[in-house]
C-alpha cells in the first residue's frame, strides 16, 4: 500500500453523460464479462474509450437521503436561507 497522489484524483459527480450507443455497449460487455465498476466511466473505460473530466463544484451536493437533505439544510442556514 502506498498514498496516492492527490493532484491525479477526481471526485465524481453526477448525472454522468455518455453516447447512447456506447454506454449501451459498456454495459452489455461488464455484463457478459461479470463485471463491476463504481461508476459509469469506468466500465465505458473498460472498452478502452476515453472519458472527459469537466470541472464541477464541490457546493453541487446530491441529496439522495434524509440525512443529504439534513445536511443540505444546514449548509443553507449558515449562509442566512
Amino acid at each position: 500500500k502506498k498514498t496516492l497522489n492527490r493532484r491525479r484524483l477526481y471526485s465524481i459527480q453526477t448525472p454522468q453523460g455518455f453516447r447512447k450507443d456506447l454506454i449501451l455497449k459498456a454495459y452489455g460487455e461488464a455484463k457478459k464479462e461479470g463485471r463491476w465498476a463504481s461508476d459509469d466511466a469506468g466500465l465505458v473505460e473498460r472498452l478502452g474509450e476515453k472519458v472527459k473530466v469537466i470541472p464541477g463544484e464541490e457546493t453541487n451536493i446530491k441529496i439522495t437521503t434524509s440525512l443529504d437533505l439534513k445536511f443540505a439544510e444546514m449548509l443553507l442556514g449558515g449562509r442566512g436561507g
